[in-house]
């Protein structure tokens, strides 16, 4: 084992503008991280470039710090996998804000139990929110993104396009994206 270990290192994900990474880089700090990894991304997300780093980057002997278990994996599958993983390569993962430690068989069995506790509570925020937007398409209310092109500019850009302008150029003058146009003219009932 080189000199430069163990190294203590913090991952700090951070999934909305609500959220800085302040807050947990001073409780990883306060453990000892001295170097840090970051996303700003939801935690259901498969790429997450900060992470691949951080974890390419560990040692034997080395210890990663997050803030909280949720913010490291996108359910218990995945952490638990990553764990083990990091366990056969001698790194240490630590939770500072659920008090676990993956180097103790009871740290591991709180993990389990935390993230499955977080996978549960996702599951259920999806499926109140599919809930919410199944209830408001029987209201017959606008469900998603507002629609980056009104009614009026699809009428326009479809009469653009007869008159032999490309779907790029109708997109360009509204200022959006080709897929944007022939959405629009799909959600308004717009022969193409």
């Amino acid at each position: 084992m080189s000199t430069t270990h163990p190294r203590i290192v913090g991952y700090i994900r951070v999934s909305s503008k609500q959220q800085t990474y302040e807050q947990q880089r001073d409780a990883l700090a306060q453990l000892g991280a001295t170097e840090f990894f970051q996303d700003k991304i939801s935690g259901a997300k498969w790429t997450r470039a900060g992470l691949e780093e951080c974890l390419a980057s560990l040692a034997e002997g080395d210890v990663l710090c997050v803030w909280k278990i949720d913010r490291f994996g996108r359910d218990v599958a995945e952490c638990m996998t990553t764990v083990k993983k990091l366990r056969d390569r001698g790194v240490i993962l630590r939770s500072t804000s659920d008090g676990i430690d993956s180097s103790t068989p009871a740290g591991r069995m709180v993990m389990g139990v935390l993230a499955s506790i977080a996978e549960y509570e996702r599951e259920l925020l999806l499926e109140r929110m599919a809930l919410k937007q199944e209830y408001l398409q029987k209201l017959g209310r606008n469900v998603g993104r507002k629609p980056k092109i009104t009614r009026d500019q699809a009428v326009m850009g479809r009469e653009m396009q007869v008159a032999g302008r490309t779907a790029n150029d109708v997109a360009q003058a509204f200022n959006t994206t080709k897929v944007s146009l022939y959405r629009a003219y799909e959600r308004y009932g717009i022969s193409v």
